[in-house]
């Protein structure tokens, strides 16, 4: 997600999504980072105690578009790039990304599964049931093999081919999904949808609770220009 990002962007800070992060944002750019990943409470992986996964950070839309407003209010929006991940995994949530303000997002969980992880959260004790967040050969080796019994005799390295073709498969619809949504939308190019909150409404969803939600502030176009 952070390809073609070019050899000058070379300071990232991530920070999660929180209450005045838009703040913390503008500082983060004074200070001269290139990229600023906000990411969101959905996200953490297996390597994560169990309390920062479930109890750490907002929604990510909440800090995304906070901080994409006040880094445009301030002037420093075009200084560096906002990334954001966390909980996304189709290409409705990569287009709601952009138009909140970022400019490129990022997979972890979903790309994960993609290549045959089992969500056992167990990344940190160095024991993955099949092999992929582990140092030992013999479990990687033995999750491989015994999906894929003609690569027995074959190079560890050649046993993720099923892996790389999972990621490649799930990637490729995603990037189907965005490409046309955009067409849908008129453009031609994601770059063009960056911001343009102008795009997205709030659903009804028949919740009561949810219904009352006022996501104005989510919605706010703070563009110099609305227009364009």
């Amino acid at each position: 997600a952070l390809a073609g990002l070019g050899p000058k962007a070379t300071i990232g800070v991530k920070v999660p999504s929180v209450t005045g992060l838009g703040t913390i944002a503008v500082g983060i750019a004074k200070a001269g980072a290139d990229v600023i990943t906000v990411s969101g409470c959905m996200g953490g992986t297996g390597a994560a105690y169990s309390g920062s996964i479930f109890h750490a950070g907002l929604p990510l839309e909440r800090g995304l578009t906070e901080a994409h407003q006040y880094l445009l209010a301030n002037g420093l929006r075009d200084r560096l790039r906002l990334c954001a991940d966390g909980g996304i995994k189709f290409g409705d949530d990569v287009v709601k990304a952009l138009a909140l303000g970022a400019d490129c997002v990022g997979f972890g969980t979903a790309l994960l599964v993609a290549e045959n992880c089992v969500f056992c959260r167990g990344c940190n004790h160095g024991k993955c049931p099949v092999g992929i967040t582990t140092q030992d050969p013999k479990r990687q080796e033995t999750w491989m093999t015994k999906h894929n019994p003609e690569l027995k005799e074959t190079s560890l390295d050649q046993r993720y081919v099923e892996a790389r073709d999972g990621v490649v498969r799930y990637l490729t619809c995603v990037a189907v999904h965005v490409r046309d949504t955009l067409r849908q939308l008129g453009f031609t190019h994601p770059r063009e949808l960056v911001g343009r909150v102008d795009l997205l409404r709030q659903l009804e969803t028949g919740n009561p609770r949810w219904d009352r939600l006022d996501l104005s502030e989510l919605l706010l176009d703070v563009r110099p220009d609305p227009t364009r």
